[in-house]
């Protein structure tokens, strides 16, 4: 059981780093268009050299928790 374990912890630690890095963000409008999207993604991308920060604006807060219930 334990040899299993750890080799589908292998594996899909080997097939993280094969995919693109990428993080989505889902979020309101007013937070990528106004708010702090811009120096969070500049900031993050500066931690993180490889991952690529993308922000999705599903529309306004409550249509955002609409679509997350």
């Amino acid at each position: 059981m334990k040899r299993i374990v750890l080799g589908l912890l292998v594996l899909a630690c080997l097939a993280w780093l094969g995919f693109a890095r990428q993080l989505v963000v889902y979020t309101y409008d007013s937070f990528v268009s106004w708010g702090p999207a811009r120096a969070i993604e500049e900031k993050f991308e500066a931690m993180f050299p490889g991952v690529d920060l993308v922000w999705v604006a599903v529309g306004d807060s409550s249509e955002m928790l609409a679509r997350l219930i």
